[in-house]
């Protein structure tokens, strides 16, 4: 099996007619999943799909680094060397030495042509600009040879975009093909990559998927009709998802957003909604409405936001039209090209974005650099010049905003760590060794909750006695949701049809648990709640939890005997490192002053929440300060409060970080959560959460407190 990437592209270059790798070729991509599956990738056209997506990245800087040319003036201001005076001359004055018999000048005009070369410029386009050029002088040029004043500049060209008109044909294409992606994503649900053709949703479940495709959907057509009406919105969202997989498997019990302090939807705003529509959604549960009332109203605020941009860069709405993009590996690709086929990019706040660093904002989506789930480009047809703005996308304030785990989040520590030795605020070996403690404590924390893969032992040998049938029955009846279904029909192809396979499932669980996967691990579980076996192993799960929680905790205590300095005093190491994860993970490096990624440019990112937004002014005013050390000196946090279940079994953890104001008052700014995601046996996650005070401030930036 070829595990060095490096090696597959190398087997794919001998395979391939060409020889060389160019995956921007379809049969290309199709033998490298061809080469994948050879090599045991279960994922394999996902793989190939994202490799294609940055090899067109990579090849298209590459192209244009080559097409891109120095201006002529820019060379034919340069000096040469008259070798046979020793005297400085300008290239233009070289040029005019191409035929001369004298030694020193054919060498100055050599050097001349030597540069034109390196520029870009081929023999045909030299010998063209050597007879339009002159001997050194000041003036502008008049008109040449061809009748266009400004010399060879402006026949050879200085980077002047393609026709609109040629442009547009490409984005119509683009338009199409996104087009088609959405209706496929509301066809067949949330789902994994299933063909040559077909790379999958981005991460995320059914939920984000209709949240995130549905409110680029509706902003598309708020713009089209000039509408801000959400009932109508609505109708629209719902006659498109209607008969699809994407909307049967969106929750039909539950309200989106809905959490004990925070809903987004009340039971009386949905109530009024319903009679608005006018029997218009009386098939939809009350799950299903909610959604899609926060995904079509997303869409109203982002139409809202581009026509702000498009009002910023002084165009006129009758020329624009607007595609909004999903994050999966097609929408990438889609954007990635909408980019390479316009002329200039713009940010909504007016200014020009290199084509190259927009190129890496976009292949960095998801990412750091640009934490989008979902873009809106706005193609000017007048032009052929594109705005773009990225979004984050939330169905509720109260959303989850920021997931982790222990390998992560050690991982993130020592890029910080890095960063202050950088800075000069740690020395270089204090610094080496504190990463050293870092990578044992992500080991011991690895290694306290792999012990939960046992526990599952002692209540499998109890249930192993239990009819086939009955367990069975309960497997169907404890995982009908998509990802429920998924596992079974894993289980069904490891261990056996019907309830011989879940028998055998409790068989490997009492012999062997070490060897089940995580959804393996879920179905045993469920099972042994059922049968209310908890009582045989919650002690243990208990003990792990707090040997686990024990461990960050020793290790953001040590860390804060380090001081580091800011600016008007110092603060613990943990505290800080804290501080600048909380940060991170909440986009709010943009407010506190940070400038790079999309947060380089006003209006390039911001986040959805359903009913309003978060963006940079509203996080600093919340947090009363714009500035990063005065962020960092006002934060903390409180200590770890375990969270119990009904039988008051520990199921995680929780911390929440604050900010302390003038008043010395302890603001919540968002909580730190550790559970499981995979049931009472599974392994810590870490989740990140906006807390109430925080919450409250941005529903009164909104208007909707």
């Amino acid at each position: 099996m070829m595990n060095n990437f490096d090696d597959i592209l190398l087997e794919l270059g001998y395979r391939v007619p060409e020889g060389i790798v160019n995956l921007t070729k379809d049969h290309q991509v199709t033998e490298l999943v061809n080469i994948l599956r050879e090599n045991g990738y279960e994922n394999a056209n996902e793989l190939a799909q994202k490799a294609r997506v940055y090899f067109s990245y990579l090849k298209e800087i590459d192209d244009a680094k080559r097409r891109v040319k120095v201006p002529i003036e820019t060379i034919m201001n340069q000096t040469v060397t008259n070798t046979d005076t020793k005297k400085k001359i300008k290239v233009s004055s070289a040029l005019q030495y191409k035929n001369s018999d004298n030694a020193g000048q054919q060498s100055a005009y050599q050097q001349a042509q030597a540069m034109f070369k390196d520029a870009g410029y081929d023999d045909s386009e030299i010998t063209k600009i050597s007879g339009d050029s002159k001997p050194e002088q000041p003036t502008p040029q008049g008109p040449n040879a061809f009748g266009v004043s400004g010399g060879g500049q402006q026949v050879f060209g200085s980077g002047q975009g393609k026709k609109p008109e040629e442009i547009k044909k490409e984005i119509d294409r683009i338009s199409i093909d996104s087009g088609q992606s959405r209706e496929g994503f509301y066809k067949k649900g949330y789902h994994k990559s299933e063909g040559e053709d077909d790379a999958g949703a981005a991460p995320g479940n059914a939920g984000s998927m209709l949240n995130e495709n549905g409110s680029c959907d509706v902003c598309e057509w708020a713009l089209e009709n000039d509408s801000d009406d959400l009932v109508e919105a609505v109708k629209h969202l719902y006659g498109n998802l209607k008969g699809g997989a994407l909307l049967d498997a969106t929750d039909k019990t539950g309200i989106a957003g809905q959490e004990d302090r925070v809903p987004s939807v009340t039971a009386g705003q949905l109530k009024a909604f319903r009679e608005a529509g006018k029997g218009a959604f009386n098939k939809l549960s009350d799950g299903q409405l909610s959604r899609l009332m926060m995904a079509s109203n997303g869409g109203l605020i982002k139409a809202r936001k581009i026509k702000e941009a498009i009002k910023a860069n002084k165009w006129k709405e009758e020329d624009c039209v607007v595609n909004g993009f999903f994050g999966d590996t097609g929408g990438k690709a889609q954007q990635l090209d909408m980019v390479r086929q316009s002329n200039k990019i713009f940010a909504p706040d007016g200014r020009e974005i290199p084509k190259e660093e927009a190129l890496k904002l976009v292949a960095a989506g998801g990412g750091g650099a640009n934490p989008s789930d979902t873009s809106q480009f706005v193609y000017n047809s007048k032009t052929g010049d594109l705005i773009i703005k990225f979004t984050s996308d939330k169905d509720s304030f109260d959303a989850i905003v920021a997931q982790s785990s222990f390998q992560k989040e050690g991982s993130i520590k020592k890029e910080q760590i890095d960063e202050l030795i950088k800075t000069g605020k740690l020395n270089k070996e204090g610094g080496e060794k504190l990463k050293q403690l870092i990578d044992k404590q992500t080991q011991k924390l690895n290694a306290i909750e792999a012990e939960l893969k046992t526990v599952v032992a002692e209540p499998a040998k109890k249930m192993i006695s239990k009819p086939s049938n009955e367990l069975y029955k309960l497997a169907l009846q404890n995982n009908t949701s998509s990802s429920g279904k998924e596992r079974l029909r894993g289980i069904e192809k490891k261990y056996g049809k019907g309830g011989d396979g879940i028998k055998n499932l409790l068989k490997v669980a009492a012999t062997n648990p070490e060897s089940l996967s995580s959804g393996d691990r879920r179905v045993v579980d469920d099972l042994k709640k059922h049968y209310k076996l908890d009582y045989l192993v919650a002690e243990k799960i208990d003990d792990i939890r707090k040997r686990s929680v024990a461990v960050e905790r020793k290790m953001l205590d040590e860390m804060n005997k380090i001081k580091i300095p800011v600016s008007g005093g110092k603060v613990g190491l943990g505290d800080y490192m804290d501080a600048l994860n909380f940060v991170e993970k909440f986009h709010m490096a943009g407010a506190m002053g940070d400038k790079h990624g999309v947060f380089a440019y006003g209006g390039l990112f911001e986040v959805v929440c359903g009913v309003g937004v978060i963006n940079n002014d509203i996080i600093a005013s919340c947090m009363n300060t714009d500035k990063m050390d005065e962020f960092i000196k006002k934060f903390g946090s409180t200590k770890e409060e375990f969270q119990l279940s009904k039988e008051n079994q520990i199921t995680g953890s929780v911390r929440i970080a604050y900010f302390l104001n003038d008043k010395g008052e302890k603001i919540r700014i968002g909580e730190k959560r550790q559970r499981s995601k995979t049931g009472a046996t599974g392994r810590f996650n870490t989740v990140y959460k906006w807390d109430k005070d925080t919450i409250a401030c941005f529903k009164r930036k909104n208007g909707v407190a």
